[in-house]
């Protein structure tokens, strides 16, 4: 898997993708023999970008100059545009997921921190003030890498007595405010005072951390100057007056300031009044002055407080060998909470006041707009870094840097390496960029495109052009930023190319990251290309060109489309259109792996072109997987497939065991597929693996009958449909021990066509969150009709009639890892069984050998499988055995459609039968086929009832009503089953939930072991 990033930088403009080894990130060649550089990572909050006086304000912040004169200071760089986003942004080097909708996903454990990776290369690490990523484990400091924390983990609190309620207007809460894991709730001193106490705390550990000689990095994350107002009366006093020449004659001083100092050019206009400004002349001036004089007071106190770290280093006599940092979160702020009352006087702890939007816009001279906009005044930063005889000092950069930056920087310099696994999860691959060579005074290979989004406004960046949405304005408006970044002329109807370009390109963007959700037709989008393969496959090229043209149009964001038009452009020898679609679609997001899979056999003229070549190159080895399946209490088989004929490699191990290896080839004749298996392993043991330089884990199985606790997820209905692929990443992150997909795993209703099926199973096999969950969650597959036939059908009694019968079953089995296929060569299918302590899965085929339901005795199973039934149902001693169907058991599931278990009553009655004939007891009963989830109850009389989970709609987007006779029944989103096994306690239990794509339990059933003993009618 060798990703070269030079190519993924021309290709995709910057998207990284997931499937890379850990690659260590290069030590500066001058700091080799050095010690290696203490880390001073200070932020302001709601600070704007010519407030201090390096850069044009004329508020006294002599300690940030002097940083400034002894360092760099960077006239293009970019935060998130809001705090949260960019505190997220700042510990990950990730764009924030999730749009900053809330903290949920702002940190998650695809993600991992400065903290966390740094203390990996040596460094202490501890964060002094406001966090605001979580108050609550697993997301606290001290649980996400940082080993010494005090301050504030909410958005913002009183200044003097952070334990003090929020005015009704703000909720009426109390901010959470605390030291490492303990909360602090009592009264705060007299004399406290939050930019003080967070000096404090960074002082003391920066001592603590000194004597141990270890280098460390300490976050100072102020929250000055965010509102509320509040500053001593001293700071105050000193800037009293000074404001009352206005917020236009403020922007205007500055503006002529920064020209001076050479931070803007005196092209640039200053953009007219913000709309939410208000007339100095009509103001409150007196109180106008008293809130922009406290906000003044609260940066000088700020900078003193910074005075005072750096004087702490000097004293300690480490200040040469330490790298400090200051810039601010998003730009000045506008907002005014509780409205603008001119009775309520800024600074004193008993008021909550804040600048406003005529302030909040000054801030920000000479950018247009303010905090939570994605305009320039909201995301545009002072970047100031002093770096002793590293970085030049008083040196200007005009160089493009972002938040995301930092992260993969800090690791440079650490010799840290950031990883692709992490506490057992998949890491999101960095999407910072180092600023090493900027700060060595050199130029780099910085980002091609930079994005933003928050609460609905967004931008993009691509070199000098910038297209920005405000909710406010409701339009695309575009800009260049080299003649005119304080965004005064819009260029969006003079240049509509480069529009729907930068459109196209941000929307990509945002639905890969989470930000805003895709917005596809309303059309059963895994049907939609399939039937333009399908007009390929017959030789007709251009009404599916002429469709996927115009689904295009209507999807720009559409990845597969692009796909499909590259198939028919080869078979008509297209070669340029060809490239053309596979460069866009690459740039847009879709894996280098879907071009080198195929199906092969359409991209047989793209073989032999350079461009095939060069993603061969740039992506050689293992194309799909790995896939752990087939795990037993002492063995695991891998999946993978390659791009050629290919020998693999894996190494499996685990604490105190040797390493165990198997190799195999992957072989033409089976799709480039091979199967791994390792033995010899230990029960219920946490195991590593690296698979020809992909690293992994996964857990064996508790030994056989022993008692156990467990989960499970099982589903169906998982039609590919690209905003839903995300549901792979919910199942995931609840960790079950096993996946049961059971039917409509793929769609891809072509018997007869086996690239039909491929190119079903490959676009699932290489999306990223697919690969993620198989690659640590053993999976066992049975299909149903889409998968095997088509709609409803069935393959009849006979094994080789229709001859397709045999291909489709080759097929599948190239791209599962189940324990078996049925009974192999002699009698195929795909019925197996397998078990995890003492609960017993038993899966079934219903349709390799299903008969027409209107024939007189009408089978779905076939002979052969029901004797295999019948014996390992007689022969387990398990405390649950697990009856797995594609199709509902229940006759009520699906009305009187013949298609489940409806049609073979008979059948079903025999099997029911046969359990209670045979006292064979703690049957569960575990369904797909229905587009939503249920659980069901079959009352037996002459036996103990049936409990029934079905579930159906992992990803797909068409819906079936729920059923009122359910004991519950759910359709309102996707949704997957989560089982779970308890047999350790007395009277053994298993307990189906339903979660929905979002990670939400909405519905579940708990059945007791008790429940299915013959005797027995508990319910409960």
């Amino acid at each position: 898997m060798n990703h070269k990033s030079t190519f993924i930088s021309i290709l995709t403009h910057g998207y990284l993708f997931l499937w890379l080894p850990l690659i260590p990130l290069p030590v500066f060649a001058e700091l080799e023999k050095a010690p290696r550089p203490n880390i001073i990572v200070i932020m302001a909050d709601d600070m704007g970008w010519s407030d201090i006086g390096c850069y044009g304000g004329e508020i006294d912040t002599p300690n940030i100059d002097q940083l400034a004169a002894e360092g760099l200071r960077f006239t293009q760089f970019y935060n998130n545009g809001k705090c949260t986003t960019t505190r997220a942004s700042l510990v990950t080097g990730l764009y924030p997921r999730n749009g900053g909708r809330g903290i949920r996903k702002l940190l998650t454990d695809q993600m991992v921190t400065i903290g966390e990776v740094l203390k990996t290369a040596g460094y202490r690490t501890a964060l002094s003030g406001k966090w605001h990523l979580g108050s609550e484990p697993p997301n606290r400091p001290i649980d996400r890498g940082f080993d010494e924390y005090y301050g504030l983990m909410d958005g913002c609190c009183s200044y003097f007595n952070p334990a003090q309620r929020d005015p009704d207007f703000k909720g009426s809460r109390i901010r959470v405010f605390g030291h490492n894991d303990q909360i602090i709730k009592a009264p705060f001193a007299p004399d406290y005072y939050t930019t003080d106490a967070f000096t404090d705390h960074a002082i003391e550990t920066i001592k603590q951390f000194a004597e141990t000689g270890d280098p460390f990095l300490i976050h100072v994350s102020y929250t000055a100057p965010h509102y509320p107002l509040h500053a001593k009366p001293d700071d105050i006093a000193k800037y009293r007056g000074k404001y009352e020449i206005g917020w236009d004659e403020l922007r205007r001083r500055r503006y002529e300031k920064l020209i001076e100092m050479g931070l803007i050019p005196s092209t640039w206009k200053i953009y007219p009044q913000d709309p939410r400004a208000y007339s100095w002349e009509a103001a409150n001036q007196e109180w106008e002055d008293l809130r922009m004089a406290t906000y003044a007071a609260m940066i000088d106190s700020m900078d003193g407080n910074i005075g005072r770290i750096m004087q702490a280093l000097k004293d300690l006599g480490i200040d040469e060998n330490t790298m400090i940092l200051f810039f601010s979160d998003n730009g000045g702020c506008a907002e005014e909470p509780g409205g603008r009352d001119d009775t309520q006087p800024p600074g004193l702890a008993e008021t909550y006041t804040a600048v406003g939007p005529s302030w909040g816009w000054a801030q920000n001279t000479p950018f247009r707009r303010y905090k939570a906009t994605m305009y320039e005044g909201g995301v545009a930063t002072p970047l100031i870094v002093r770096w002793p005889d590293v970085v030049g000092p008083n040196t200007i950069t005009n160089e493009v840097g972002h938040v995301i930056d930092l992260m993969p920087t800090f690791l440079e310099i650490a010799g840290a390496t950031y990883p692709a696994f992490h506490q057992g999860k998949w890491i999101i691959p960095l999407e910072g960029k180092s600023l090493s060579p900027i700060l060595r005074g050199e130029k780099r290979e910085g980002h091609d495109t930079l994005y933003w989004h928050f609460n609905g406004n967004r931008a993009i960046r691509q070199g000098k052009w910038k297209l920005v949405w405000d909710k406010s304005f409701k339009k695309w408006e575009l800009y260049d930023l080299t003649a005119d970044r304080t965004e005064t002329t819009d260029l969006s109807e003079a240049n509509p190319k480069i529009v729907k370009k930068l459109r196209t390109a941000y929307q990509t963007w945002a639905i890969r990251t989470d930000v805003e959700k895709a917005k596809f037709a309303k059309v059963q989008y895994k049907r939609v290309h399939q039937k333009a393969l399908r007009q390929i496959l017959s030789g007709d090229l251009e009404l599916p060109i002429q469709t996927m043209k115009s689904f295009v149009d209507q999807n720009p964001t559409d990845v597969e489309s692009r796909f499909i038009l590259t198939l028919a452009y080869l078979q008509q020898r297209e070669i340029e259109n060809a490239n053309a679609n596979i460069k866009q679609a690459i740039e847009l997001g879709m894996p280098i792996e879907r071009f080198i899979a195929g199906p092969r056999g359409l991209f047989q003229t793209f073989a032999n072109q350079p461009l095939y070549r060069e993603l061969r190159q740039f992506h050689d080895g293992v194309v799909h997987g790995p896939m752990v399946g087939s795990v037993t209490h002492e063995s695991a088989r891998f999946w993978v497939r390659t791009s050629g004929e290919d020998e693999l490699e894996i190494k499996v191990w685990a604490v105190n065991e040797p390493i165990r290896k198997q190799s195999v080839w992957t072989r033409a004749n089976q799709d480039y597929t091979g199967v791994l298996e390792i033995t010899g392993l230990r029960p219920d043991t946490e195991y590593q693996y690296n698979l020809s330089g992909f690293k992994g884990k996964f857990r064996t199985s508790p030994s056989p009958k022993s008692h156990t606790r467990f989960t499970i997820a099982f589903g169906g209905g998982a039609g590919y449909t690209p905003e839903n692929e995300r549901m792979w990443e919910t199942i995931r992150s609840f960790n079950p021990q096993a996946l049961l997909l059971l039917g409509d795993n793929i769609y891809s209703d072509d018997p007869q066509s086996t690239a039909m099926q491929q190119y079903c199973y490959y676009r699932r096999q290489s999306q990223e969150e697919y690969r993620r969950l198989l690659a640590s969650t053993p999976v066992y597959a049975i299909w149903d009709d889409h998968d095997f036939c088509t709609n409803d059908k069935w393959g009849g009694p006979e094994i080789d009639n229709p001859p397709w019968k045999r291909t489709v079953w080759q097929t599948f089995g190239q791209n599962w890892v189940n324990p078996y296929y049925g009974g192999g060569e002699a009698q195929p299918g795909c019925w197996f069984d397998f078990e995890i302590g003492d609960v017993h899965f038993i899966l079934l085929d219903g349709r390799y050998y299903r008969t027409d339901p209107k024939v007189e005795t009408p089978s779905m199973l076939g002979p052969a499988q029901k004797a295999w039934l019948f014996e390992t149902l007689k022969n387990s001693n398990a405390t649950f055995k697990v009856l797995g169907s594609p199709v509902p058991w229940d006759f009520r599931t699906k009305g009187g459609s013949t298609d489940t278990w409806n049609g073979f009553r008979e059948e079903r009655e025999e099997i029911f039968r046969f359990i209670e004939q045979n006292r064979i007891e703690g049957i569960v009963l575990m369904s797909a086929d229905r587009h939503r989830s249920d659980a069901w109850r079959i009352v037996r009389p002459n036996g103990y009832d049936f409990y029934e989970f079905n579930s159906s709609r992992l990803t797909n987007r068409h819906v079936h009503k729920t059923m009122d006779e359910a004991i519950f029944s759910y359709n309102e989103k996707q949704s997957f089953g989560i089982v779970e096994f308890d047999t350790m306690i007395e009277n053994p239990s298993v307990t189906y939930k339903v979660v929905n794509i979002d990670g939400e339990v909405v519905c579940g059933l708990l059945v007791t072991r008790s429940q299915l003993t013959f005797g027995t009618k508990q319910t409960r």
